[in-house]
């Protein structure tokens, strides 16, 4: 007779498809990168409950999550705080991204289809908007369209889940950062001819125009956070 595994019939091991940490750890997400709490800013659990209306528990556990994604920082005995990424680290950050980025971009020109195609041009008019409206929020709705797209055309789980840390991490200063400049035309421009070589089947070109657009993201970036360092009021002197 066959042998029954007594697991595959013990309903203790099915789970729900999106639990209510992971709805929790998306909210706050999502608030974090809105600048709702700014970088540095402590997070009490009592501010975070009432804000997404879970129990201190889910809480917890979603603030373990985003602590092990790097957009939160826990300090022993004061707590969770927003994690902030100045000049330097923002550099290094982006000198990680611009290779991989344009290595996802290449990949994408030699395999996409036609479906994935229409689904990546697709994405491009909402990107549009959100970047005319300087919302933060709608920024990153857009450039997460975006990047789903993009990944799925690419094919490669390993890559993007490497670059989605770093898109994360990034998104706590780059749409606020949209928003208060006024350079997404320039993110615009250069994302649509990202999109028009893949679309092309053109990889050497693709390449170059993601390059070209971490790079400039990145000195933008750079320039902007040094900027808010130098005008950051200093504490009084010690007499």
């Amino acid at each position: 007779p066959a042998v029954t595994d007594p697991a595959a019939s013990d309903q203790s091991y099915r789970v729900a498809p999106s639990t209510v940490r992971e709805q929790v750890a998306d909210a706050i997400r999502r608030a974090l990168m809105a600048r709702r709490f700014r970088p540095g800013q402590r997070l009490p659990e009592s501010e975070l409950c009432a804000l997404t209306g879970a129990s201190r528990t889910a809480v917890r556990e979603a603030i373990r999550q985003l602590a092990g994604e790097g957009l939160i920082e826990t300090i022993p005995h004061r707590g969770p705080f927003v994690a902030t990424i100045d000049a330097a680290r923002a550099a290094d950050i982006y000198e990680i991204r611009i290779p991989l980025e344009a290595l996802l971009a290449r990949r994408a020109a030699l395999r996409i289809t036609a479906p994935d195609a229409a689904a990546l041009t697709a994405t491009l008019p909402a990107m549009a908007a959100a970047f005319a409206a300087r919302d933060p929020l709608s920024i990153i709705e857009a450039k997460t369209a975006f990047y789903a797209a993009l990944n799925t055309a690419s094919a490669n789980p390993e890559l993007e889940e490497v670059l989605t840390r770093y898109a994360r991490l990034l998104s706590l200063i780059w749409p606020a950062m949209i928003a208060e400049t006024g350079t997404g035309d320039t993110a615009m421009a250069e994302v649509t001819e990202v999109v028009a070589a893949i679309t092309a089947h053109d990889p050497d070109r693709a390449e170059a125009a993601m390059r070209r657009h971490i790079e400039t993201a990145a000195a933008q970036a750079v320039d902007w956070l040094a900027a808010q360092e130098r005008d950051a009021p200093r504490p009084p002197a010690q007499p």
